[in-house]
């Protein structure tokens, strides 16, 4: 029922997590290496497929380490701008106008552009530096021409998050700063 709510264009918005992602968004949830050797599994699609080839904008949500983001991931689960190239979704039996729109990781928030994730803000003000994502990224990153700091949360957002959110912990487990 979810995913025929999808299809019919209901859903604006949608967010994937994974094992890996490469440049062009696609999403691995399935393993690293060779599919019938694997090197490293991970949990599964899940519906992501669904969520990535449906939803107009995609949000993927990732810890940040070198061989999760590699050039060119070792399993596509849920696709992203495929190839980079023009129209790759749609030769693809994709839906126009669909696709990740941001990559959010624990050293900064992506975007983007030509169908390539560009770095648009980094997580400076927890101690992340530029050389840190470039060394966590397995492709030459391409970075805003206007990079930013990313703006921390707000004492009130912070509140919610701790209290309505994840009041048990569950998620966020992080030492408190603020």
């Amino acid at each position: 029922y979810i995913n025929s709510l999808a299809q019919r264009g209901f859903f604006t918005l949608g967010f994937l997590g994974g094992g890996q992602i490469d440049r062009h968004g696609n999403v691995n949830t399935n393993c690293t290496g060779s599919y019938s050797n694997p090197t490293l599994r991970f949990p599964g699609s899940g519906g992501g497929c669904d969520i990535a080839s449906l939803c107009k904008n995609v949000i993927v949500v990732i810890d940040q380490k070198k061989y999760r983001f590699p050039e060119r991931v070792d399993f596509v689960s849920a696709p992203g701008y495929l190839d980079g190239k023009p129209g790759s979704r749609e030769k693809a039996g994709l839906i126009p106008g669909t696709g990740p729109a941001k990559v959010v990781t624990n050293l900064g928030i992506y975007s983007f552009r030509e169908r390539e994730m560009v770095l648009e803000s980094i997580h400076t003000r927890a101690g992340i530096t530029l050389e840190d994502v470039r060394s966590n990224t397995g492709w030459d990153l391409r970075v805003a021409e206007n990079l930013q700091e990313t703006v921390p949360p707000t004492p009130e957002e912070l509140r919610l998050l701790r209290e309505k959110v994840d009041p048990q912990e569950m998620f966020i487990k992080e030492k408190r700063v603020l």
